[in-house]
């Protein structure tokens, strides 16, 4: 291991400043102060723990920045979102809960469309294909605002329709053999 330079006076208190400013990050300090970054995200570490000063910005965000994640967030998954803003998801993360932006809340420009498209009989799905939002986004809208939308027309050839069809049947027999056993008994007893 090598020589450690301690810190001077003069640069704690430059080090308490940067990190009470909130816009300074870990890269500008180090050159300034002529220490390597990791060598000041742990300086910054022992002199903050037990504080709530946190730490150095490690990428301040701009507001073009800012403006794009209120736009991209709510319509795009997470991942398309990260490589837009070249950002890791705990930052965009963090940065959705100071600003208040909800995933869910896909706003639909035309609610008149919505409700025309929903009474021509189309489903979900293709409501969504020509709005250009996703089902399950458009099925929260159309609840919250009382559009009734049809469900999804269902496949004669699904599995489980076919093995509704043998069941059905079964029951059938099962009903027609049981009850005409009841009806023979039923005419027994009465003859008795």
């Amino acid at each position: 291991m090598g020589l450690v330079r301690l810190y001077t006076e003069e640069e704690l208190d430059y080090l308490w400043l940067a990190i009470e400013d909130k816009e300074s990050n870990y890269e500008d300090v180090a050159a300034l102060l002529g220490r390597t970054v990791c060598g000041v995200k742990g300086k910054v570490w022992k002199l903050t723990k037990g504080t709530n000063k946190g730490g150095l910005v490690r990428r301040p965000w701009t507001s073009d920045e800012i403006d794009e994640l209120r736009q991209l967030y709510p319509i795009l998954p997470m991942e398309a979102v990260c490589e837009r803003l070249k950002r890791t998801k705990s930052a965009i993360k963090t940065q959705v809960v100071r600003l208040g932006i909800r995933k869910h809340e896909m706003i639909y420009r035309d609610e008149d469309e919505i409700r025309y498209l929903a009474e021509q009989g189309l489903s979900y799905r293709e409501i969504a294909e020509r709005t250009g939002g996703t089902v399950k986004n458009l099925r929260n809208y159309a609840y919250e605002h009382g559009i009734k939308v049809q469900p999804e027309k269902r496949s004669d050839n699904h599995p489980w329709r076919l093995d509704a069809e043998k069941i059905f049947a079964q029951k059938e027999r099962w009903r027609k053999e049981h009850l005409e056993e009841t009806d023979e008994e039923a005419g027994s007893v009465k003859t008795n």
